[in-house]
């Protein structure tokens, strides 16, 4: 199974966030790699999953 882009960026390392990475969306609107940055993730979190369910919520 591919694993696609889902059209955001990580505002810690810049690259693309891809449906199966794990990611967390800030209070401050910036969606972030779990792995890159937990300073942002203790600012609060509005989600905190994989990238391809916060794509679903949109929808």
């Amino acid at each position: 199974m591919m694993n696609y882009a889902v059209g955001l960026t990580c505002s810690t390392c810049g690259k693309k966030i891809l449906e199966k990475d794990l990611i967390a969306w800030t209070e401050k609107n910036n969606v972030v790699h779990l792995i890159c940055d937990t300073v942002q993730i203790s600012e609060g979190v509005r989600f905190m999953g994989r990238a391809e369910e916060l794509n679903e919520q949109f929808l």
